[in-house]
């Protein structure tokens, strides 16, 4: 049954009916004899769940003309978040996130428009249950004050749960408040999303690159004639860089004869076509065998590319190559590699702290490099930690100026970002074993860890490969009246 709702005010009355498949219409429908020519700022209001991205809402709100929008929102336990747009046309679809599931949930939209103000009521609505519940767990200590943000991740099981076909978004209370299915196109393993614009996202499926918007919704998506493999950096051109992995029998002079595993990086238009490529063997050394690397199987992986930076200043990328325990600075241009990072590359570092088998290189505002340093390659060793190293370009001198130690070794996955405050966020992404299990924890602008998760469950069963914070909304300091 559709339920009315009224909504009246000094000059107006809002008429709202909530239909079937959580859609929510609130309309102007006319004005009080006091002020006859009188037209709302705000006409309409209406709010649709996405059928991918159950927690968001679609809000589409009609103005008389474009003006500033702020949606103020909360639910049952009474913490209110705001979040404002600028809206260019009359119409617009903004999206309000930030939901936990099964809760009575509240909005309001406030308008603006050079002083002219306007608003709705209180538009209700509810919440529901969400198919897969994620078992997330805080750990003890954890400041759980919500900050209007959350980390977005993909969790993998290794019982290949439908679940895996999700990204999740968790706020420090430990809530879901995001939750995107991505249905026929699932992430492939490895996989992570990463927000490339306002309510754009972009994530690596079977022979695709998939553009979706926070509705769960393809914006577009660029067809492959392989698998991506561990990243996709986005250029400004609308083009994307992608890594392909690729294998063959080489016979080395050092070696002899056996199947070779390396990594060539791809820049793809939209129409699936390579317009630029970069092979890395035929830039370093394909002889270099740094300690650790191993022979499987009659099969050396040399490279393992698994993060790439595209740096739009100086049209240059930051490489990660797991393999060699290297990060490389590659002129987009010519190809060139302006640098590599690590031991027995182009920078000497006092006591030799380099970083071994790492993920996720960032360039930080500082100028800095960041890893999360997997401290291994194929053996677990040390424990794993995040190393941020300053780089003197000119004497090629390189300081280790702050890392972080972890509890456990991690073999593989992991990733390190920095939070707007200036804090980290970590994630340690598991490894299947009871003694290494995931964890993502954030690290405070004084660098003391004020916040950890993991997934419960049978220990070391879920697997992340990068958590990416995201800020959604601004929580509102006043309690609800």
């Amino acid at each position: 049954m559709n339920r009315f709702l009224a909504m009246s005010r000094t000059s107006a009355i809002y008429i709202c009916f909530a239909f079937s498949m959580g859609t929510i219409a609130c309309s102007f429908s006319g004005d009080d004899s006091s002020d006859p020519v009188y037209e709302p700022l705000l006409l309409s209001v209406a709010l649709e769940t996405p059928e991918r991205s159950p927690l968001t809402r679609r809000v589409t709100v009609s103005l008389r003309e474009p003006a500033e929008v702020r949606f103020e929102y909360w639910q049952e336990d009474g913490l209110r978040f705001e979040r404002d747009f600028a809206p260019q046309t009359v119409d617009e679809q903004l999206p309000l996130i930030g939901l936990v599931a099964g809760q009575n949930s509240y909005l309001v939209v406030h308008v603006d428009l050079e002083g002219e103000q306007d608003q709705s009521e209180v538009i209700e609505f509810q919440t529901a249950d969400l198919e897969f519940e994620l078992p997330v767990v805080l750990a003890e200590g954890s400041d759980e004050t919500p900050n209007g943000g959350m980390f977005l991740f993909g969790a993998f099981n290794s019982q290949e749960f439908e679940s895996d076909r999700y990204f999740w978004g968790v706020d420090r209370r430990g809530e879901v408040v995001w939750a995107l299915d991505t249905g026929e196109h699932p992430p492939v393993s490895g996989a992570a999303i990463e927000a490339v614009g306002d309510n754009l996202f972009v994530y690596r499926a079977e022979r695709l690159v998939r553009f979706v918007n926070g509705y769960g919704e393809t914006v577009s998506q660029i067809g492959l004639s392989f698998n991506p493999n561990h990243d996709v950096a986005l250029l400004p051109n609308g083009n994307v860089i992608v890594v392909e992995y690729k294998q063959e029998l080489r016979n080395l002079d050092l070696w002899g004869e056996f199947l070779f595993a390396w990594d060539v990086l791809r820049e793809v238009n939209p129409a699936g076509e390579t317009v630029w490529s970069w092979d890395i063997s035929e830039h370093l050394d394909v002889n270099r065998m740094p300690e650790g690397l191993i022979f499987k199987d009659g099969k050396l992986e040399w490279s393992h590319v698994n993060s790439v930076e595209y740096l739009e200043e100086t049209d240059q990328l930051l490489i990660s190559v797991r393999n060699q325990s290297w990060v490389l600075l590659v002129d987009h241009k010519t190809g060139e590699v302006v640098w590599r990072l690590g031991r027995g590359g182009d920078f000497s570092l006092a006591g030799e702290d380099w970083f071994k088998g790492q993920h996720d290189a960032t360039l930080e505002a500082d100028g800095s490099i960041m890893v999360f340093d997997n401290a291994n390659i194929q053996q677990m060793g040390a424990p794993s930690r995040v190393a941020r190293y300053m780089l003197d370009t000119e004497n090629f001198e390189a300081e280790l100026v702050w890392s972080y130690d972890l509890d456990h070794g991690y073999k593989s996955m992991g990733s390190a970002r920095s939070l707007v405050d200036g804090g980290t966020v970590i994630a340690a992404g598991g490894t299947r074993r009871s003694d290494a299990p995931l964890e993502i924890i954030e690290m405070d602008l004084l660098d003391e860890e004020v916040w950890r998760m993991g997934l419960e469950g049978e220990e070391g069963d879920y697997l992340v490969y990068r958590a990416i914070p995201f800020v959604y909304a601004e929580v509102l300091p006043e309690e609800l009246e």
